[in-house]
């Protein structure tokens, strides 16, 4: 018996991905040494970057801005949470 009308998928589904969803998590508060995260931290960075990515699409901005802005929001978000761990350790 074969089944019809089954969705198919790709095996490349979620390939160049891998940036955004780093920066999800990393502006969700999970730190990078790791110890330290919370599942509806990262939901809410997902949710973060999808708004972000549909108002640039709504306002007709060139893809690599979106790609430009994961990169420079990771990076602040990394810098601040150096920063903080820092302090933290110290006192």
């Amino acid at each position: 018996m074969t089944l019809t009308n089954q969705p198919e998928t790709s095996v490349s589904l979620g390939t160049g991905m891998e940036l955004e969803s780093i920066a999800a998590v990393v502006v969700g508060g999970t730190l990078l040494t790791g110890g330290k995260g919370t599942i509806l931290g990262t939901i809410l960075g997902a949710f973060f970057f999808t708004a972000v990515r549909a108002q640039m699409i709504a306002l007709g901005a060139p893809p690599s801005w979106y790609v430009s802005f994961v990169g420079i929001a990771l990076l602040v978000v990394v810098t601040i949470n150096t920063i903080l761990s820092k302090r933290l350790r110290s006192i």
